[in-house]
């Protein structure tokens, strides 16, 4: 590999095969573009978690800067991130109760299927047939399910 695919790849150093794998699979396939001619990897910054522990090659202030800012705010701890998201979003104290509500059953039981029972729905809080078509794609995407 050479250029900007070597650089890519370079942000993994020091990583075990299966975070390596996992980035080669799940992400560096996605993240594409045209270096002198060639299609390859092109990122910014990367990190990952083991053992409960956020790695990365680059310094904190690096990796913020170059692009890890958009995840500020899903790296606070919990009740922090609500407050910063319940502030950036103008969220209602209900629509917080329920972010809680569906994180907790999330964490709780990661791999099984959630039902948002139509009261819980109605706490999104629009009547927005579009943005509630959106959010319900969103939440499938998690394995959140609707109640017809």
């Amino acid at each position: 590999m050479k250029g900007k695919a070597q650089e890519a790849y370079a942000y993994f150093k020091g990583t075990s095969k299966e975070i390596m794998n996992l980035a080669e699979i799940e992400t560096l396939q996605y993240l594409l573009d045209n270096v002198d001619g060639k299609t390859v990897p092109f990122i910014t910054t990367a990190f990952w978690e083991m053992t409960n522990k956020i790695f990365s090659v680059d310094t904190f202030n690096d990796m913020i800067n170059n692009g890890g800012f958009l995840l500020k705010i899903q790296a606070l701890d919990f009740e922090k991130a609500i407050k910063a998201w319940r502030e950036y979003y103008d969220m209602s104290a209900q629509q917080c109760n329920l972010l809680k509500s569906i994180y907790i059953r999330k964490v709780d039981r990661p791999t099984d299927t959630l039902i948002l029972s139509k009261d819980e729905i109605s706490l999104i809080g629009t009547n927005d047939l579009d943005g509630l078509d959106e959010s319900k794609t969103s939440f499938e995407e998690i394995g959140i399910q609707w109640e017809e």
